[in-house]
């Protein structure tokens, strides 16, 4: 028995060198990890490390010793990385390759996919090994105005406002819509209400193209429905992260410029009808570390039949975060019609007082 347990062990032990020597062949060594990427920056210092990402104009390096570094990519003279790394230009198609120093500035890109290497000014790189992009981002909003007023003084009053977006790397879908009522002891005083949808195709990350629609109802401008169906370029002038500094990080600027067809049905006076330009600006800025949002949208239809007549609408004000995704705010309507109606007036003007819900995903 003790002769047979010995040689059960021995075989055992033998067929345990045969797999781990097939396992790691002799004279088999792991290969040696590359060599660290180099950082230059500008006011001469060298930081060594793994290059992580750089989005938002901040370079991101895992450093041996000091763990992850952030630094402005503005600050960075020169790179040099054994491994490649993926390189996105604004104009240009993205890149996967090696980089070396050439002069202040500038690197040159070693990449498969090219004959050799190309020359590149660090400024015209907008990101380095980017997360993944989100295939769809949400965003929205909804605000409510209200007011009642009881004893010598008896009025009701309600403003309900929603928005809402959904935009990927080429598209942006936009729905909007708007109410406004009161009314006091005797009579209706304010009934009209608003909605917008438009759609944009992107072709570069500036430039695209739109359609919108339109549609406006106002009981006291003696209109039934005021419609606008639009098309043309527009561009974003400023995008999230187009900034470093926080307070303008993420300003969003665009503006657009079409042709429209322009009807107006009213309830006593004769319908009208014409093609018109259309011009539009939106600026939605959050500064102030997310505490405080200025807003402001207008938009044109100006008659290329008659430039006597023309429609302007906008709106402008200021969001205050309260907790979570709640906020106040304070928001200015201003709508200008230069051709109203008989016995109506041009312009309205409406102010309110805000409670919402926002959110982002």
């Amino acid at each position: 028995m003790g002769i047979m347990r010995a040689l059960c062990l021995w075989m055992g032990l033998a067929a345990g060198a045969v797999v781990a020597a097939e396992a790691a062949p002799a004279g088999a060594e792991k290969p040696p990890p590359p060599p660290p990427d180099e950082i230059v920056l500008k006011d001469g210092s060298l930081i060594k490390g793994q290059i992580q990402t750089m989005t938002g104009g901040k370079l991101t390096v895992l450093t041996e010793f000091g763990g992850a570094v952030t630094i402005k990519w503005a600050d960075v003279a020169g790179l040099k990385t054994a491994r490649p790394l993926d390189f996105k230009f604004e104009k240009e198609a993205g890149l996967a390759g090696t980089a070396a120093p050439v002069e202040s500035g500038t690197i040159e890109i070693t990449s498969p996919s090219l004959g050799g290497p190309a020359s590149v000014k660090l400024q015209d790189i907008t990101a380095i090994n980017p997360p993944p992009f989100k295939p769809i981002t949400y965003k929205g909003s909804a605000n409510l105005a209200a007011s009642v007023s009881d004893g010598n003084t008896r009025t009701k009053s309600a403003s309900g406002m929603v928005a809402f977006e959904a935009r990927s790397a080429q598209q942006r879908l936009t729905v909007s819509a708007a109410t406004n009522y009161a009314k006091d002891e005797d009579s209706l005083r304010v009934r009209n209400s608003n909605a917008r949808i438009k759609y944009d195709y992107f072709f570069t990350p500036r430039f695209y193209a739109f359609a919108s629609a339109f549609f406006e109802g106002d009981y006291f401008q003696d209109l039934k429905l005021r419609t606008a169906l639009s098309a043309g370029p527009g561009c974003q002038i400023v995008d999230r992260g187009d900034f470093e500094d926080e307070w303008f990080s993420k300003l969003e600027i665009f503006g657009e410029a079409g042709v429209s067809y322009f009807n107006e049905d009213f309830r006593h006076t004769e319908d009208d009808s014409y093609v018109s330009g259309r011009w539009s600006l939106k600026i939605d800025w959050p500064f102030w570390a997310d505490r405080m949002t200025f807003f402001h949208f207008h938009e044109g239809y100006p008659s290329l039949e008659d430039l006597k007549d023309f429609y302007i609408t906008s709106a402008t004000g200021l969001r205050f975060n309260l907790t979570g995704n709640f906020n106040a705010g304070v928001q200015v309507n201003y709508r200008y019609d230069s051709t109203p109606s008989e016995g109506r007036k041009r312009a309205d003007t409406l102010y309110l007082l805000t409670l919402g819900y926002s959110f982002e995903a």
